[in-house]
C-alpha cells in the first residue's frame, strides 16, 4: 500500500482532488513548453531525456494521473523498485510516480510550487497499512535540499537525494512508524517539515 504524502497545505489537498478530476491531456503543440517552466523543480528535469527515463506505457495506464510521457524522468532506483518524476497531461503538476518490485504502482502529483517555493519535496511511502511502519520511502526533491531526515518512532534516519533529486530508500523493518519528515539545506537549515498522519 503506498500513501500520498506531499508538502502542501491541507486546504490545498482538498482543492487538489477536485482539480486532478478534470485534467485534460495536453495540445501536442504546446506540450514541450511546460517542461522548461518547471526545469528547477527537480534537477533531473534539466538534463538531456536517455533511453531508462521513459515511463513504460503499461505503468502509466496504472498511474492516478494522466502523464505528458515525453516529460517523464527516471530519477532512482533501489532494490527493484523504480523512481521517476513526469508532468501531468496538462503540464500543471509535477508527479512522483513510484513502481515497486511486486508490480505495484503509486503517484503522487503537486505543484511546481511545492518544490521551488515550499519544503522543496514530495514524497510516496509505502507500508502495510495504518499505523505500520514504513516498507518504502521514495521521494522527488529540489536541488537545494542536501539531506531528507526521516523521524521514527524512536531514532531517525539522514537520506541523500541523488544529482537527479531522487531518493529510493527503504527502512529497516524494526524501525516503527515514520513520524515525520523534514528537508535540510546545505548550510544545515530545516526548509520544511512534513509530519506523517498515524492512521
Amino acid at each position: 500500500m503506498s500513501r500520498l504524502l506531499v508538502t502542501v497545505p491541507l486546504a490545498f489537498l482538498a482543492a487538489g482532488a477536485a482539480l486532478i478530476a478534470m485534467l485534460r491531456p495536453a495540445d501536442a503543440a504546446t506540450a514541450g513548453a511546460p517542461v522548461a517552466a518547471v526545469t528547477r523543480a527537480v534537477p533531473a528535469f534539466a538534463r538531456a531525456r536517455i533511453q531508462t527515463d521513459r515511463v513504460p506505457r503499461a505503468i502509466a495506464r496504472r498511474t492516478a494521473t494522466r502523464l505528458l510521457l515525453s516529460s517523464s524522468r527516471r530519477i532512482a532506483s533501489r532494490a527493484g523498485r523504480l523512481v521517476f518524476v513526469a508532468l501531468s497531461a496538462d503540464g500543471k503538476l509535477v508527479c512522483l510516480v513510484s513502481l515497486s518490485p511486486t508490480g505495484e504502482v503509486g503517484t503522487a502529483c503537486s505543484p511546481p510550487a511545492t518544490f521551488t517555493d515550499r519544503a522543496g519535496f514530495a514524497v510516496l511511502v509505502g507500508d502495510r497499512g495504518p499505523g505500520t511502519g514504513p516498507t518504502s520511502v521514495v521521494a522527488a526533491a529540489n536541488a537545494r535540499v542536501r539531506t531528507l531526515v526521516l523521524v521514527f518512532e524512536g531514532s531517525s534516519r539522514r537520506v541523500h537525494p541523488n544529482v537527479d533529486g531522487g531518493v529510493a530508500y527503504v527502512p529497516a523493518a524494526s524501525g516503527g512508524r515514520l513520524v515525520s519528515i523534514s528537508s535540510v539545506d546545505a548550510s544545515g537549515q530545516t526548509i520544511g517539515t512534513l509530519r506523517v498522519p498515524a492512521g
